[in-house]
């Protein structure tokens, strides 16, 4: 079957691509590139113009709704969604802590959404030398959630969450997948693996599938001259990850969406539930974005062919382009939410219930001491912690957001965008 010439034999063959859908893509393409360039007059040129290209698929069935491979006023003999292998940069973090959560590797420790890991000055001993990643602001954040890690894309935390599970077992975990070539380099972390646009959203459907990965596939069906069904289009699922792990990790985009670095999408017309991850490669040479909404997920990619300089982020780039597209096709924000997995909402339940008796009673003591008149709290004279980062005075487990179904806080953190990806 995969050698037949369907055309020769007079079939007619029907795509999954929605019209209206294409047309507001390569619309966003186009218009989103011309303001970059009036925004940035350095990456307007003659020759190897700055490119985009965007794929849209239906968040549960992995069918192509969109597809646009490069700027819409030139002949496109490259599509860049098929065939454009570039790095992925923090494109890959998600991953990261879902393998952390699934329990992949050698860690002992069972780590959830709130547990707390430290950002501070690391050095990696490698056969090339000692590496020593930053993140985007060359600060340190010291103990922080992976929540907040994820919203805010530091680069130090997911490194040492990487090397405690293990380099080798996440490029093996990844290799499971069957999408690129995953190398067991410390800057794996980080995203120095190379992958097409298309691949990248097939990899992001476990969020959406309950942790099984969909296969991408444009065509719906095949019918012959007879009017018989030859070929049904659909893409194969696979098991990768739990469905409670899935969730929780999705459940942290959302915050990247409204506190982390893509929280500009609200202000740029975003509306109704949807999560996200930026990405910025090694010396800005690609600007990612990836959207999830219900209904959708959404991979654009900015940059040049001939990679060079852009100075784009991901949130500066990819970003307002996917906001341009996904707001024009869904101008009230869609007509669904996402789905919570069973047994995360039964335990969650419990341990609301538990969190309101922890909420109720720090109440009472609260009253209590400040009832005494030389009653001091121990961190009175302390600013009030970053409600996405509380690492100290109460026990991460008591959080009443749980740590199973991940609240994002009101909060708004500082942008971090990830340093470039230097490979040991």
């Amino acid at each position: 079957m995969r050698n037949t010439d369907f055309s020769a034999a007079g079939c007619r063959i029907d795509t999954t691509l929605n019209w209206l859908y294409q047309q507001k893509a390569q619309t966003a393409v186009d218009e989103g590139l011309l303001k970059l360039e009036e925004k940035h007059p350095k990456l307007k040129r003659e020759k190897n113009r700055l490119q985009a290209c965007l794929v849209c698929i239906d968040a549960k069935t992995g069918a192509v709704l969109a597809l646009v491979g490069g700027r819409g006023d030139v002949s496109q003999s490259f599509n860049r969604v098929f065939q454009s292998q570039r790095q992925i940069g923090s494109v890959i973090k998600p991953f990261i802590y879902l393998s952390a959560l699934e329990g992949v590797g050698s860690s002992t420790k069972k780590w959830k959404p709130n547990s707390v890991i430290l950002d501070e000055k690391t050095v990696i001993p490698t056969a090339d030398g000692p590496w020593t990643p930053e993140n985007y602001n060359r600060a340190f954040k010291g103990p922080v959630t992976l929540q907040y890690a994820l919203e805010n894309s530091l680069n130090i935390p997911v490194v040492k969450l990487s090397m405690e599970i293990g380099v080798d077992n996440l490029a093996r975990f990844f290799n499971q997948t069957g999408l690129g070539h995953f190398e067991a380099f410390p800057s794996l972390a980080l995203g120095s693996v190379e992958l097409s646009p298309l691949d990248v959203a097939s990899w992001y459907t476990v969020f959406t599938n309950a942790g099984r990965l969909r296969e991408t596939h444009l065509i719906e069906s095949v019918i012959d001259s007879k009017g018989n069904m030859v070929l049904k289009g659909g893409g194969h699922k696979s098991y990768w990850a739990s469905a409670e792990s899935s969730y929780q990790v999705l459940a942290m985009m959302q915050g990247v969406i409204d506190y982390g670095t893509a929280k500009s999408s609200r202000s740029l017309g975003l509306t109704g539930p949807a999560a996200g991850k930026t990405g910025t490669t090694s010396n800005y040479y690609d600007s990612w974005f990836v959207g999830i909404t219900p209904e959708t997920i959404t991979v654009v990619w900015v940059g040049f062919d001939q990679p060079e300089f852009t100075g784009l982020t991901g949130a500066e780039g990819a970003l307002p382009i996917w906001c341009s597209y996904i707001s024009s096709i869904f101008p009230n924000g869609g007509k669904e939410d996402f789905m919570i997995p069973p047994a995360l909402m039964e335990l969650s339940r419990e341990e609301i219930i538990e969190a309101a008796k922890v909420s109720l009673k720090n109440e009472v003591d609260q009253e209590t001491s400040a009832a005494k008149p030389n009653a001091k709290s121990p961190d009175s004279e302390k600013p009030a912690a970053d409600a996405r980062n509380k690492t100290a005075g109460a026990p991460q487990e008591q959080a009443v957001s749980s740590d199973l179904i991940v609240q994002p806080s009101p909060t708004s953190a500082q942008k971090t965008e990830p340093t470039p990806t230097p490979k040991p």
